[in-house]
């Protein structure tokens, strides 16, 4: 194992490492907001929790895709040869499906309601 291999395995959770931690983020703010209230305070029809759920899901994808794209160009440059070029061909097509992903799991922060 050479050194560049931890971290080419590093990359392979790449992708779904950044939706697991906007994941994370957005369920412990909609549990924060739905402790403190921020459901209650609406600018027109929506309300405060909903706003800060909605844009975090959008920073959530765009984060997934912006790793993506990262990882498609590195896969795209010259890397060492074996092992480690597949692994960042396998990281870099993994974190392309994160993304359909990501918008999927955080599609409920539009339709469901924020507190019960």
């Amino acid at each position: 194992m050479t050194a560049s291999e931890p971290k080419a395995l590093l990359t392979l959770a790449a992708g779904f490492g950044v939706w697991t931690a906007c994941f994370i983020v957005i369920y412990a703010v909609q549990g924060i907001g739905c402790a403190y209230g921020w459901q209650a305070p609406t600018f027109g029809p929506v309300s405060l929790l909903r706003i800060l759920l909605v844009v975090l899901a959008g920073a959530g994808t765009l984060a997934t895709l912006a790793v993506a794209r990262r990882l498609s160009r590195t896969h795209g440059a010259e890397q060492p040869n074996g092992t480690s070029a597949f692994i960042f061909a396998v990281a870099s097509y993994t974190a392309y499906v994160a993304v359909p992903s990501t918008l999927f799991t955080f599609s409920g922060v539009l339709m469901t309601s924020m507190c019960n």
